[in-house]
C-alpha cells in the first residue's frame, strides 16, 4: 500500500459473544486491500471494549492491530490511542461510548437509521438506540405512516462533552427499502448490506479531503457528490 495514505483507526463495540460482531470492519480492510482499493487508506487498528469476541476474532484474521479499552471513556485516553496508532482519522463503526478530546472533522460515526434533529419522529438516534432497538423503533414509525424508508447516515463527530450522542454535521444519507413484512432482523441485516458498501465509500471521500467539515457545515467537492450522498428527502 502507497505510504501517503491516510492512517484510519476504528473504534468498535461487536458482541460480547465470540465471532459477532466486527462485519463493517471486514468490510473496510477489504476495501482498503481491494485492487484497485475502494478506501485508499490503511486501517492502522482497531480498538473494542470487548476483549474477546468478534472483532478481536476479526482483526486477527485480517492481520489489524487490536487493542482491548475497558475505559473510563475520556478525551485522554482517544487523544493517546490516536497517537499510539497514528491515526490521521477516527472511524466509529458500532461503537457506543461517548467520544470527547478528538477533532470532529476527523472522526466519522455510521448510524443505522435516520437522524433528524428537527423532527422527533423521524429520529432515530441517542443514548441507548443502538442494535435491534433502533430498527423498532424504526418499523413502529414506519407502521404509523411517520417514514417510508429508513436509512444509513454517516455524520462528524463532535466532542461528546458539547453536543451529547448522535450528533454533528451529516454527511451522507443513504436510503434503504423498509418492506411491510420486516422484522427488526431482517431489516437490520439488509441495512446492514448497505452499510457494508457506503461506509468505505464515505470514508474516503473524508480522508481525501472531497468532503469536509468547515465551521461546522459539511462542503462537498462537487455538488454531484453531495447529491450522491445526501439525496433528496422523501
Amino acid at each position: 500500500m502507497k505510504r501517503n495514505y491516510p492512517n484510519v483507526l476504528v473504534f468498535a463495540c461487536g458482541e460480547p459473544e465470540w465471532g459477532e460482531g466486527g462485519s463493517g470492519l471486514e468490510a473496510m480492510v477489504k476495501a482498503a486491500r481491494a485492487n484497485p482499493p475502494i478506501l485508499k487508506a490503511r486501517i492502522c487498528g482497531v480498538v473494542s471494549n470487548h476483549c474477546g469476541g468478534g472483532i478481536a476474532e476479526k482483526a486477527e484474521k485480517l492481520e489489524v492491530k487490536f487493542q482491548c479499552w475497558k475505559g473510563p471513556f475520556k478525551a485522554e485516553g482517544y487523544q493517546n490511542y490516536r497517537k499510539q496508532f497514528k491515526a490521521d482519522f477516527v472511524m466509529l463503526s458500532g461503537w457506543d461510548w461517548p467520544v470527547d478530546g478528538l477533532e470532529a472533522d476527523r472522526v466519522v460515526n455510521i448510524h443505522p437509521a435516520p437522524l433528524n434533529y428537527d423532527d422527533a419522529s423521524r429520529h432515530f438516534g441517542g443514548k441507548g438506540f443502538h442494535g435491534l432497538r433502533v430498527h423498532e423503533k424504526v418499523l413502529k414509525a414506519f407502521k404509523k405512516g411517520l417514514i417510508s424508508r429508513t436509512e444509513v447516515t454517516l455524520h462528524f463527530v463532535p466532542p461528546f462533552s458539547q453536543s451529547g450522542y448522535d450528533t454533528g454535521s451529516i454527511i451522507a444519507r443513504i436510503p434503504v427499502e423498509i418492506k411491510a413484512d420486516d422484522t427488526p432482523v431482517i431489516l437490520q441485516d439488509r441495512v446492514k448490506a448497505v452499510e457494508h458498501v457506503w461506509q468505505s465509500r464515505v470514508l474516503n471521500e473524508v480522508v481525501h479531503g472531497r468532503v469536509r467539515l468547515v465551521n461546522g457545515q459539511v462542503v462537498y467537492e462537487t455538488e454531484e457528490l453531495k447529491q450522491l450522498l445526501m439525496p433528496a428527502a422523501e
